[in-house]
């Protein structure tokens, strides 16, 4: 198996090449500049940085940079952690794991360049909590109180969270390649999340077809006032996140469906849009609503063959990095022509030249645990 680094899996998604993210000046004969690109990640123990120079509009620059002293220091310990070596293309590592909690400093000496610097600091660890699935339930008629029980997809709680900002995303797994891919829509019905992605509309009316006891129906209940998102969800304060239940329900002929109910109000589901979502876990299938909370810990990448849902924890500067890289990718492939004259830079932290230090945390987590689950009726 093999799997793309997460920095090169985000940012090649949806971001434009390095020497579009910053436009450099009109004049042609403008000498190019420098970019960084460093996503500090933890729990890896080497961390990676890329180092090129700008594209001006004469064509000249955008090659890698390989003559350079790049110093990595702990600012909370008070130490240095040495120097990056170079790799080759304008990449360079050092063999390093942060502190989750500590902020770091990055100073660049280029030769015959610039100086630049940045600092950036290293999100909380959580303890990132979910019900591998989650027993719902939805009433059958207005007329009728009986309830029937429903297995549906995993459940992700947020009362353990705190203020680091929170992406989320799913990876589609290809066994043919061995690799995974970020599936292009999702959706959640999580209140808080930021609408600045929103595409793609809702989800499908189960019409005059629907059937209470089927994951249609399910996913009806629980995503009706949703809209998919693209590629990514991001909740600026999962720790603060509050579930309130919706004022008002969507009826269909006698059917009234009302919202899922669930155990904890800090929780929520998502639905990625994606045809094989499955992982066959068969310890999950004894797992049950009187068993306590699974906990994931935060990883380099999947630990299984199979489809997942990333949690991916920013420290402040990365988060603004991507917001304002997916807006820019948005603008620039939407019907607004004015986005074609868009001079405005995505945001960065890049002291003396462009680009991005940041950090980010990420667990891995299961959506549908197994196909057998699928069906209402399994016990």
């Amino acid at each position: 198996m093999s799997l793309r680094p997460l920095f090169f899996l985000l940012c090649t998604s949806f971001m434009l090449p390095a020497s579009c993210v910053r436009p450099t000046a009109l004049d042609p004969k403008a000498e190019p500049e420098v970019i960084v690109n460093c996503v500090l990640k933890y729990p890896q123990q080497e961390q990676e940085l890329t180092l090129c120079y700008t594209t001006s509009p004469s064509g000249t620059g955008g090659e890698g940079i390989d003559a350079a002293i790049l110093v990595l220091r702990d600012e909370t310990a008070g130490e240095t952690l040495g120097e990056f070596s170079y790799q080759g293309g304008g990449r360079w590592v050092i063999p390093a794991t942060v502190v989750p909690g500590h902020r770091y400093s990055l100073h660049i000496d280029v030769a015959g360049g610039p100086s630049l610097e940045a600092s950036t600091t290293v999100p909380t660890i959580y303890e990132v909590k979910y019900e591998p699935w989650s027993t719902s339930r939805v009433l059958v008629s207005q007329y009728d109180s009986d309830y029937f029980t429903v297995k549906s997809s995993s459940c992700y709680h947020t009362e353990f969270l705190g203020e680091d900002a929170l992406w989320v995303y799913a990876l589609s797994y290809d066994p043919a390649t061995s690799c995974w891919n970020i599936v292009d829509r999702i959706m959640t019905e999580c209140q808080s999340v930021d609408p600045f992605n929103q595409r793609g509309g809702a989800l499908d009316h189960p019409g005059q077809s629907y059937v209470p006891k089927s994951i249609l129906g399910w996913k009806y209940a629980t995503f009706r006032e949703a809209v998919f998102h693209y590629r990514y969800l991001r909740i600026p304060l999962p720790g603060q996140y509050q579930y309130v239940e919706p004022s008002s329900f969507q009826k269909l002929t006698n059917w009234e469906i009302p919202s899922i109910t669930r155990s904890s109000t800090t929780s929520f589901f998502l639905e990625p849009e994606v045809e094989e979502p499955y992982i066959a876990q068969e310890e999950w299938e004894s797992w049950s609503k009187d068993h306590p909370l699974l906990s994931a810990l935060p990883s380099a990448g999947p630990q299984q063959p199979g489809s997942q849902v990333v949690f991916m924890f920013c420290s402040e500067e990365y988060d603004r990095y991507l917001k304002g890289s997916l807006s820019y990718y948005l603008r620039q492939n939407s019907d607004d022509i004015t986005a074609i004259y868009d001079r405005s830079n995505v945001y960065g932290n890049i002291q003396g030249g462009h680009g991005i230090f940041g950090a980010c945390i990420s667990y891995y987590l299961p959506w549908f645990p197994s196909r057998r689950m699928m069906d209402p009726l399994y016990e």
